[in-house]
């Protein structure tokens, strides 16, 4: 019979709002190369549209003189993600 190995479980979350799903993947896969992880767990749900909003973004403070400068320096990544679709011709479903 194997001796039995120690477990050890750990967690972590990641919430910056843009891509934490990303990141927590990246993060685990950085613990594998890097640290010797055997086996890691991540993922996660990115939905940032959801407090890009002006009901949900009542904490940013936008400066009047700089919006004036450049009216889409404040752009929300969801029009971001449309600007980079159509300048690079990257579908949907791609």
């Amino acid at each position: 019979m194997a001796a039995e190995l120690p477990v050890s479980v750990t967690g972590m979350t990641i919430d910056i709002q843009c891509s934490s799903g990303l990141i927590s993947i990246v993060t685990a896969a950085n613990h594998i190369v890097c640290d010797g992880a055997q086996v890691m767990v991540a993922g996660g749900c990115d939905a940032i549209i959801l407090v890009q909003n002006d009901k949900m973004n009542r904490h940013r403070q936008v400066d009047p003189s700089v919006k004036a400068y450049r009216p889409a320096i404040y752009m929300p990544m969801l029009d971001t993600a449309e600007v980079m679709s159509h300048r690079y011709d990257i579908s949907r479903a791609a």
